[in-house]
Order: structure tokens, then sequence, then C-alpha cells
């Protein structure tokens, strides 16, 4: 994605590399040059050489001397360009390995680094989105009390309503009034809609008419809402029906209550929290729709970055053969695909086997085989690619390519590496080449 195109330390670790192969290349090209200037000399040399074999000694015109004075400053010249070489191959060669390792390690830090930061942006999407629901609950709640209090103009007669009733209450203290108030709300809570005070005192009502005979209420009050005589007594329920009935004695008023219960609401206040709840929810949303895409981009990258630590030599070769989008590919895939080492058959499975047996047991001075070839395992994941192996068989066991060739050790690498991964498993490794042979 373009947004992860960014110049990190891996961008840096890489370009350094291209730089240095590049400089390589290009180093390699002008001493083949040289060399092939050189070659052409050496062969002309030859030529008269030989044209002039028979004859040379019999020249005393101080020729002869000229010549081979000359062809022994060629062969001086072709030493110094075959040691010239060799040491810009070696040095080349070395400062490849290191800046490669070095890109390598690079490589496995940001992916190890991508997958802490998209454990990190998980988190952070779900807690945001535990965040919009409970946001969105509680807009639910606001309103819902909104949607109880009906239109502006009768929130506003509803206050004046309720507080004379309020001011008549005298033979009942204010914070038996208060937690009365708090019970019934509580109780009539019915979940995201809010408190439906108008349904739960509807049910009471036995003849489903808007009012309440005072033993209905304190029948209510006892058996559905569970508000005991220790926290409001019967002389106390009735003071608070007869504050209410301003129409009908003995009775209250489901309207008249529910105004009552209502009073305490603040409905500027209510109609400042729903604004403020909106706004957040928008900026949560928004929040959520950028760490969505940011987790889609670093898991696209993330994607790509572990891939790339799968890609060995055959492998790159394949992708750089690759044809462009649209365009057939090229045949040189092909050939480098036929050219690549296939298994082998059983019988050579085997006898490599039997070679691979004696070779390493006997260089391996009775040490473990895996903790030997665990020496080689670059990335600590207990894989071997080709090269590592080769390395172990050379370096450790001792084992030269007349006895184990470099093309043995490819055909056994890609029999062994059944998933086309470009490694093998160090235990998959020891469990092919078995036990120590038993001694004759």
């Amino acid at each position: 994605p373009p947004s992860e195109n960014v110049q990190d330390y891996l961008q840096d670790a890489l370009e350094r590399e291209r730089d240095a192969l590049t400089g390589a290349k290009d180093m390699l090209g002008t001493r083949m040059q040289e060399g092939q200037e050189l070659l052409e000399h050496l062969k002309s040399a030859s030529v008269e050489l030989t044209h002039n074999r028979h004859t040379l000694h019999l020249d005393r015109s101080g020729k002869p001397y000229q010549f081979l004075d000359s062809i022994r400053v060629l062969e001086g010249e072709a030493t110094r360009f075959f040691n010239e070489t060799s040491d810009v191959l070696k040095t080349s060669g070395e400062e490849s390995e290191r800046l490669q390792a070095k890109s390598l390690n690079c490589l496995r830090k940001r992916v190890n680094e991508m997958v802490d930061y998209r454990r990190t942006l998980e988190t952070e999407v779900w807690e945001t989105q535990s965040t919009i629901f409970e946001t969105d609950s509680a807009l639910n709640k606001v309103e819902g009390l909104l949607n109880n209090q009906g239109n502006s103009a009768q929130e506003l007669d509803d206050e004046e309503e309720a507080a004379p009733a309020q001011r008549s209450m005298s033979g009942i203290s204010s914070a038996v009034v208060s937690k009365l108030r708090e019970r019934i709300k509580a109780a009539a809570y019915s979940g995201h809609t809010g408190r439906q005070l108008d349904v739960l005192f509807g049910r009471m009502s036995r003849d489903g008419s808007a009012w309440l005979e005072e033993d209905e209420f304190r029948r209510a009050l006892r058996r559905t809402l569970r508000i005991p005589p220790s926290t409001i007594s019967d002389a106390e329920i009735s003071v608070f029906v007869h504050a209410l009935d301003t129409e009908k004695p003995g009775s209250i008023n489901i309207g008249s209550l529910v105004r009552f219960l209502h009073a305490d609401i603040n409905v500027a206040v209510l109609k400042q929290q729903r604004a403020a709840a909106i706004a957040m929810l928008e900026q949560l949303r928004e929040s959520k729709m950028q760490l969505d895409e940011e987790l889609k981009n670093k898991t696209l990258a993330w994607k790509i970055d572990d891939t790339c630590l799968r890609v060995n030599t055959i492998k790159g070769l394949e992708l750089d053969a690759l044809p462009a989008p649209g365009r057939a590919a090229p045949k040189a895939r092909d050939l480098i695909l036929a050219a690549r080492q296939r298994p082998l058959p059983p019988e050579k499975v085997e006898r490599l086997r039997s070679k691979l047996k004696v070779a390493v047991w006997s260089g391996s001075s009775g040490q473990q085989l895996e903790a030997l070839f665990g020496r080689f395992d670059r990335g600590g994941a207990g894989q071997l690619e080709e090269q590592d192996l080769r390395n172990a068989l050379r370096k450790t066991f001792r084992i030269p390519e007349k006895t184990i060739t470099n093309s043995e050790i490819a055909s056994l690498c890609d029999t062994l590496d059944q998933e086309q991964s470009g490694s093998i498993g160090v235990h998959e490794l020891v469990a092919f080449i078995g036990p120590a042979p038993e001694p004759t």
C-alpha cells in the first residue's frame, strides 16, 4: 500500500545492498573487459608461438628473445589479473553476504514489529467498537428519556404541574420522596428504550384506565416494586396519593404520577448529553474506519515482508523471470525451471543417504547432529537453506566435493523440501541421515 512505502531502516539496508551489488557488477564488468583484452593478447601470442615454434631457435636477430620477453610480460599481467580478480571476487562476495545478512536481520525485525503493531491495532479496533456500542446504548437511553417527556411545550407544563405537588407533600420527607422516585424508576427500567413509566403503571390498573386506586398503588409498590414499609409507610403512601389526586379523591392519575417522577429530569441537560453522544459517535466511527484501514494496510505489508523472508535464490530467479502484467511468460522462465535440480529417484536417494551417513557420523566426533546443523540455522527457526547445508557439510563435517557434490546437495534439498518452501528442517535432515552406522 502507498502509505507503507516509507524510508525506514529496512529500506536503507536494502538500498545499501543494491548499491553494493550494482557497484560489484560494474567492477566485475570492467574486469571482464580487461580480461578479454588480455586473453586476446595471450591467444595471439600462443598462435604466433605455435606458428614459429620450429624456426625460433634458428633466428639470430634477437627477435625471439624480445618475443619471449613479451610473453613473460603477458604471463605476469595474467597472473596479476588473476590475483586481483580473485581479491575482487572475494571482497565483493564477503561484502554482499554481510549486507544480505544485515538486510535479512532488518527484515526479520520489521516483521516482528509489524506483528506487535497489528496486535495493538486489533486491540484498539476492539476497544473502539466496544466504546461505540456503549455510547450508542447511552444515546438510546437518553433518547428514551426525552421521548417520555413529550414535546418541549408539554415538558414545560409538566414541570409547572409537578412543582405544586412537590410543595404539597409536607407530610413526607424529601429523602423519602427522592427514594420513592429512584425505586420506581429503577423498577420501571425496561432495556435500551429507557424507563417506560406509563407502561408500568398502566399494567397496575385493574380496569385498564388512566387512574390507580390507593390500594392498587400500594400493592404495586409492595409486590411489584418491592418497596418495604421501612422505606415508605402506608400512611406516607396515603399522603402521597392525596397530594397528587386533584380530580378523583382516593385515586392517583397515572399522567400526574409520571410527571412527578420526571420532575427531577433536566431536559436541557439531556439534550446536551444527546448532542455530545452523537458527536462522539461520529468521531468514534471515523476513528474506527481509520483504524480498520490502517490495520488492512499493515496486514498487507506484513504479508509481503513475511513472504520476502521465504524467498531463496531459486525463488528469486523465478520471480525475476515472471512476465509483466498482461504479457506472456518468456521462454527464459521455462529454462530456469528446467535447470532446477529435480528430486532424486529412490535408488539414488538411498545411495546418497549411505554416503551422507558415513561422512557425517565420521566427522561429528560423537556430537549431536542437531546441534551441529543448528549452528548454521541463520534464522533460528530450525530450517536450513541449500547454502546453509552446504556450509555445514563442507566446514563442520569436512566432506569434500568429490565425496558429495554440490549438485547432490541441491538434489537432496529438493527431495526433502516437500512443501517447496526453499528450506529443509534440521529434524527432518537428521531423521533422513539416520542413526550412526554400527562399527564393523
